[in-house]
């Protein structure tokens, strides 16, 4: 089996096109690093630093990233499930892998969705050992059950070459019943663009309503329709009038519900 120097491994990683990122020679080459002592190196160097700063994050614990660019991230966190248990599964945000170690065991579950994406389903469970590796493809539902009883150090090798997930509506389930508890964007730009419609719906004056009607035209239909919203309350006949608009929107879940809002009005109004 081929040996790697960290600084090898990443400059391989990085120069990897995105979509070949989970097959097999970038496989073997994850499973090279793993089971190499540049790797048990980098995480006895680097895992005291993370205790002591306490870098607690939304995952695990504690997670430290060994390598950070725009190509890819390294991440090493440590999980204890006996002291945190899983509240949510969302779907993974990109290409990965994952490796364990100090584990004789550790599980890891696929889902899959169902009843029109409002349920998940257990599809099959991986039993990872140390140096063993797990590939997790973008979009996938993967979550750890509480059985992981011992405390385990996680390697995240993840692909942030291309976002698959960027325009995407995330949905994420509950970790217990596997139903459906929320929605948001897969982008954190696309969320930030939300919210600011949602707060400019409290505020009326000119510069509110250009900058709503901008928003109008975001390129997530979920931005436009929370745009939508807000005009309606600050300016209301402007509003009435993009409304109208959004029933040739692009997105068919803006053109039905445009439809579906102006029948309601037009019901109130001659009710």
């Amino acid at each position: 089996m081929q040996t790697f120097s960290f600084d090898d491994f990443v400059s391989l990683a990085v120069n990897t096109p995105a979509k070949d990122f989970l097959e097999p020679d970038m496989c073997q080459a994850v499973k090279s690093l793993i089971n190499s002592n540049a790797i048990n190196e980098k995480i006895k160097s680097e895992f005291n630093l993370c205790v002591e700063k306490k870098n607690y994050s939304y995952f695990a614990p504690i997670n430290l990233f060994l390598h950070r660019s725009s190509s890819i991230n390294i991440s090493l966190a440590y999980l204890d499930t006996k002291s945190r248990s899983e509240r949510y599964i969302m779907p993974n945000m990109s290409d990965s892998y994952l490796a364990v170690y100090g584990s004789k065991g550790f599980i890891v579950n696929y889902y899959e969705s169902e009843q029109d994406g409002q349920k998940l389903r257990l599809a099959r469970s991986v039993v990872l050992k140390e140096g063993d590796i797990c590939l997790m493809k973008a979009g996938e539902y993967v979550g750890f059950p509480e059985t992981n009883s011992e405390e385990t150090l996680l390697l995240y090798i993840a692909n942030n070459a291309e976002s698959k997930l960027g325009e995407a509506v995330i949905t994420k389930f509950d970790a217990k019943t596997l139903t459906a508890s929320f929605s948001n964007s897969g982008d954190f730009q696309h969320t930030r663009a939300q919210y600011m419609a949602e707060i400019l719906g409290g505020i009326k004056g000119e510069h509110t309503t250009k900058s709503l009607l901008k928003l109008c035209a975001y390129k997530a239909h979920f931005v436009r329709w929370s745009a939508l919203e807000s005009l309606l309350n600050v300016d209301f006949e402007l509003g009435m009038k993009t409304l109208r608009q959004f029933q040739n929107d692009p997105h068919p879940h803006i053109q039905n519900a445009a439809r579906e809002a102006l029948k309601m009005l037009t019901l109130r109004e001659s009710a």
